[in-house]
């Protein structure tokens, strides 16, 4: 070979590589955590975006809470707003559906969807990919797409056969919750607007659109609470849903939807600024380039197995998908007390799953997202600003309570103990701990006067104290930080009452009852139903390491290392718990007594460092990145929750892991891939090597430090984002002597 030719192809080689580094969504599959319980949705949507425009199969049972779920064979509609992988159904607004022939008012039963304009799809056909669905109606004989904007969605449907054409919007549909009036305007020839007003899983919704049609308008007939008519300028009720047709068959429809959730001038503006004048194909592109913007921030190696790229950009995918927008363009949104408030030029967000969220995945935010996350804070404190409470669950300006704790303390002291401040801190701690002492909530006045929560007063007693105690923990990192020395002291003595709880007879956290009495019978085994006995969606396994915060004193307590690192296989080693365990449908993903699919024990694997045994840690951590995640629909284990099962992942496939948020540290466990690079900065990378990595190579030989020998099992988070080079030696015998002393292991 002429050195000119070999110069050349390696030349375009090295540029395919390039270009393979830079276009990282290729390897995103939104089709993954669409089958089993993970609750994900396939559609468009973009970062942190108010849209998320996507296919719904009409009701289902649990399994449907996106909307959507891969063992469904029909389509109703596409719908602009969803919530990925919660237990609840909400949300599903603003539902448009091309359809042929005579109006159907309904969407019709699964079973038979030519009585609606429900239609079978073909599977084969379905492609998903960051910012674009798309897939063949086969009744109407449509091929659908759509893409998005942070507050649009963009539909393109092509008919085969545009005679009798129509498209049906349809603003009674929802994903589990019920209309309580709609509006639809008609604006011009080609263009219409409106509101939907939804009470369900958020109390108080309203969702304004404005729908702009490719093609002018021929009769626009509507169905108004039972009664058939034609829109000549507005329809009103509660149950409002129109059949648009068009002054000429066209065999391409493109609809352009702009939402607001404050007015229809708010939808027109978010219109304009987003979609007016833009092609499909632009709209696509700059989604894609949003995506490739927020997947960059992680570079893998490119020598990974492509089924390994499709779970880590997948799971990095998910974990960016919420919190959700809430503002129009100029800043406008409403607040708690369902008020019309503006932030300017900043952003406020909604949907705080902070129950699951806390644990993983702002930490994440604070190095791939940290503008972002910083946002989200502020949202939170204007949330308290305007109901006297941080939020818990927090849904389009709505408390539900869901859950428990009051988890927003430990996003906003992560924030802050890791110099990322661009929040008003002083108003942050005065709304923790107004939250915290809000007697109302969870038990807490029990907690303020006696110490503990006892089972005969409060339901979900154990669950609730022990993560009221980490909360109240973060509290204090926080007050200290602030130097108000006098809440820090309280909110210490406040994070040590875990303590009332523990039974040192089996070393297991128990319910106590008003005199003071542990429970008196007691299998840690049993998951009760949801909101009944002392856990929630967990049992007593679940919630026996839930000391985040004091973990080197709950190991002493338990008996020691060998004591603790004994109680941690046993949990592990214990016969599998039965998925559902006949009680919750959350609790899947079992390894003997743990389980991956919610998040009670999610730290648990990475406890072993404390007690200087890290190289279990690594074999648990492997174990469960083998076997929980997968690059196919089913490939989670269990509710995606908004991000923080695909957290788990991330932080794990790189190496490490944030046991307790607004310490700063994070406990080494094992790399999964031979590199990766994460851009901390301006120019600063992070890098992580894993030398000799293979599938039997899974164990930590030793680790360096920028070149030099590092002893500890855990890193900073300084360490981090000053940049640097970890390294990773594996081998497939496990190094017992690693981190093994009290010095070198996390705390």
């Amino acid at each position: 070979m002429k050195i000119s030719h070999y110069v050349a192809v390696v030349g375009v080689l090295c540029l395919a590589t390039a270009c393979n580094r830079g276009n990282l969504a290729q390897y995103v599959d939104p089709m993954i955590g669409t089958d089993f319980h993970a609750h994900c949705y396939p559609g468009s949507t973009l970062p942190f975006a108010m849209v998320q425009l996507s296919p719904d199969n009409g009701p289902g049972g649990w399994d449907w809470c996106g909307g959507y779920h891969a063992s469904d064979t029909t389509i109703v509609g596409f719908s602009h707003t969803h919530i990925s992988g919660t237990g609840v159904r909400d949300l599903g607004d603003i539902m448009l559906m091309p359809a042929v022939g005579v109006v159907q008012w309904s969407e019709g039963p699964k079973e038979s969807p030519k009585q609606g304009y429900r239609s079978p799809f073909d599977k084969q056909s379905e492609k998903a990919s960051p910012a674009y669905y798309s897939v063949r109606l086969t009744e109407p004989q449509v091929t659908a797409e759509l893409t998005s904007t942070l507050r649009c969605g963009v539909h393109r449907y092509r008919f085969d056969n545009p005679k009798e054409q129509y498209i049906m919007l349809d603003l009674d549909h929802g994903i589990g919750n019920r209309t309580t009036g709609a509006m639809l305007r008609r604006v011009d020839e080609r263009t219409v607007e409106g509101v939907r007003r939804v009470t369900g899983w958020a109390k108080q919704r309203e969702v304004w659109f404005r729908a702009e049609f490719s093609e002018p308008f021929g009769e626009i007939a509507t169905m108004v609470d039972g009664t058939e008519g034609v829109l000549d300028e507005c329809a009103e009720g509660i149950k409002v849903a129109a059949a648009i047709r068009f002054a000429k068959p066209s065999r391409e429809i493109e609809v352009r939807v702009a939402l607001s959730m404050t007015s229809t001038e708010g939808a027109e503006r978010n219109f304009k600024a987003e979609v007016a004048g833009v092609s499909f194909e632009e709209v696509h592109r700059r989604g894609v380039a949003a995506w490739n913007e927020q997947l960059q921030k992680v570079q893998i190696a490119p020598q990974t197995p492509e089924r390994d790229k499709r779970i880590f950009y997948t799971s990095m995918y998910h974990a960016m998908v919420t919190p959700n927008l809430f503002s129009d363009v100029d800043g406008a949104y409403v607040n708690m007390k369902r008020e019309q408030a503006n932030v300017g030029n900043d952003e406020h967000y909604t949907l705080f799953s902070l129950w699951d969220t806390y644990r993983a995945t702002h930490p994440l935010y604070t190095i791939i997202a940290p503008k972002h996350n910083q946002a989200f804070v502020r949202s939170m404190i204007d949330k308290w600003r305007s109901s006297g409470l941080l939020p818990i669950w927090e849904s389009h300006s709505n408390e539900n309570f869901c859950m428990i704790g009051y988890h927003s303390v430990a996003v906003i002291a992560d924030s802050y103990m890791k110099g990322q401040r661009d929040f008003d801190a002083q108003a942050a701690l005065q709304g923790m701990i107004e939250t915290s002492q809000y007697g109302p909530y969870g038990g807490l006045d029990q907690l303020m006067s006696r110490g503990y929560l006892p089972y005969d007063k409060v339901s979900q007693s154990v669950s609730k104290g022990v993560e009221y105690a980490f909360d109240d923990w973060c509290i204090a990192q926080m007050a200290a930080a602030l130097g108000d020395t006098a809440t820090a002291a309280l909110y210490t003595d406040r994070a040590g009452l875990y303590r009332h709880y523990f039974d040192p007879e089996d070393g297991f956290l128990k319910g106590r009852d008003s005199e003071g009495n542990l429970r008196p019978e007691f299998d840690p085994a049993i998951v009760p139903h949801y909101g009944g006995g002392d856990f929630i969606e967990g049992n007593g396994w679940h919630y026996a390491f839930y000391v985040p915060h004091d973990v080197p004193q709950h190991i002493a307590m338990i008996g020691g290392d060998e004591a603790y690192i004994a109680k941690l296989d046993q949990m592990f080693e214990s016969p599998d718990l039965d998925d559902h365990s006949g009680a919750v449908m959350d609790v899947t993903g079992s390894i003997g007594q743990y389980t991956h699919g919610n998040e009670p024990s999610h730290q648990v694997p990475y406890l072993y460092a404390y007690a200087g045994c890290p190289w279990k840690t690594q074999l648990r951590v492997r174990q469960i990145m083998d076997e929980m995640y997968n690059d196919t629909p089913d490939g989670l284990c269990g509710n995606e929750d908004c991000g923080q099962l695909s957290a788990w992942y991330i932080f794990s496939a790189l190496g490490f892991y944030p046991v307790t948020p607004a310490s700063n540290i994070y406990v080494l466990g094992t790399p999964r891939f031979d590199s990766a690079e994460i851009a901390v900065g301006d120019n600063i990378t992070f890098k992580i090597v894993a030398e000799g990595l293979s599938e039997e190579n899974f164990y930590v030989a030793e680790v360096l430090w920028n070149g030099e020998p590092y002893t500890r099992s855990y890193i900073t988070h300084d360490m981090m984002m000053g940049g640097g080079q970890l390294t990773f030696r594996m081998s497939n015998e496990p190094n017992r002597n690693f981190a093994s002393e009290p010095d070198n292991r996390p705390h």
